[in-house]
């Protein structure tokens, strides 16, 4: 009995929504016949695509129940769009990228577009959980929370190949993810982690661990405490886990490229040891977004989707616009590069921060520092850690990286 009016709850609905579509149809001149159900429905997904298309070019803040059924109807509706105009051209706008390349660089533009800062972080989170799924399935590679601070819960994941590994049992590469300070997961890119130390164990004999870090987020927490809790987090790894500053590889893409540059700085200047080396993916170096590759590369890039989104996410990190733009702890590009260990910077050709990866890149040489570059052809932000996509060069871009930190450590450890 419970069933049947249920059912008929939902048939009331489903009649009342259909008598709004029908007399919308009839009001626009186009309603004078009935239509069957799945034509009307085929005219409410025409309405919701149209809509869709019409936030293209705009800047919107929606939340994250509408922000994620938004992004789906754009996931369906690009689909469509970039295999069609490959059918008949032979080729997109940009004929390097895969077709799911395009798909999936447009929609995290699109999800950066029509959001607030904090909107796409579930999605993010689902992806996070996918993959750790799929691992567990596999048992091709073991993620285990950890606890780096007692005032919190997990804020670390330790992930290796091997199950019986510990921290402090192998070299390590502490890892901070991107996401402009406000979204991202620890586990976001399991699926890069796992090749990363898998090419560091098939290519270069080294077996190590990654323990990429679950800071707090903008902006619910602001800078410094974001800052500050990731200092912390790297004393603990020295103090409370038995790993010495040698066996580490600080790494970080985007805004975790940033983080992972200060945390490094810090070590110099607070910590004893010396860091094996430092891998920055894209990092976020300057805040004010003002060089020629912001608006030469608009059209190859998510980042720029809406030219005040990157503005939004520096004042959810860090209220002050202006300090935003000129202090050297969040706009490391004014900050002094001398403390710093060997540096692997990695950039997208097609990336709208390419111009000040290659100023911090100039800025490393002039003071002698050792740094070694990897440019992906016709990439976006962040490229490396998007393996697989844009494969081929995600695939050689992570080698590198792989080939860069065990030669690092086997600088610093002659058998790690």
């Amino acid at each position: 009995m419970a069933m049947g009016k249920g059912n008929s709850a939902i048939e009331r609905k489903q009649g009342t929504l259909l008598f709004m579509v029908k007399r919308t149809l009839v009001l626009l001149g186009i309603g004078r016949r009935s239509y069957s159900k799945k034509t009307l429905a085929l005219m409410c997904f025409g309405m919701v695509l149209v809509n869709n298309k019409r936030m293209d070019k705009g800047r919107f803040y929606y939340n994250h129940s509408f922000h994620m059924l938004q992004c789906l109807v754009f996931v369906i509706r690009k689909s469509f769009s970039v295999c069609l105009y490959r059918l008949f051209f032979g080729h997109s706008d940009h004929p390097y990228w895969s077709p799911l390349d395009e798909i999936v660089v447009r929609t995290i533009g699109f999800a950066a577009q029509i959001g607030e800062v904090t909107a796409p972080r579930i999605g993010l989170r689902a992806f996070a959980k996918i993959q750790r799924m799929v691992a567990s399935v596999y048992e091709d590679v073991y993620v285990r929370e950890v606890l780096l601070q007692s005032e919190r819960g997990h804020d670390a994941l330790w992930i290796t190949l091997d199950k019986s590994l510990e921290i402090g049992s192998c070299p390590m590469i502490m890892y901070f993810h991107g996401g402009g300070y406000c979204v991202g997961e620890a586990g976001m890119w399991l699926t890069a982690l796992k090749k990363w130390l898998q090419d560091l164990a098939t290519e270069q004999g080294i077996i190590a661990g990654i323990l990429s870090v679950e800071y707090p987020l903008a902006p619910e927490v602001k800078f410094p405490e974001n800052l500050q809790f990731a200092f912390k987090a790297y004393d603990r790894v020295l103090s409370k886990a038995g790993v010495c500053a040698e066996s580490i590889i600080l790494a970080g893409d985007s805004a975790g490229g940033a983080m992972a540059f200060a945390v490094a700085q810090h070590a110099k200047q607070h910590c004893e040891g010396d860091l094996a080396g430092l891998v920055l993916i894209s990092p976020w170096m300057n805040h004010s977004c003002e060089t020629d590759s912001h608006v030469e590369h608009a059209s190859t890039d998510y980042l720029s989707a809406h030219p005040c989104i990157i503005g939004e996410y520096s004042v959810a990190y860090c209220d002050d616009i202006d300090k935003a733009y000129e202090d050297p702890r969040i706009s490391a590009l004014h900050s002094d590069v001398a403390p710093l260990p060997p540096v692997m910077l990695t950039y997208g050709t097609r990336e709208v921060f390419i111009d000040d990866v290659l100023q911090f890149k100039n800025n490393l040489e002039s003071h002698g520092k050792f740094v070694r570059v990897h440019a992906g052809d016709d990439c976006p932000h962040v490229h490396p850690v998007l393996y697989p996509l844009f494969r081929k060069e995600s695939t050689r871009a992570l080698s590198e990286i792989a080939a860069f930190s065990a030669e690092m450590l086997r600088a610093n450890n002659p058998s790690p």
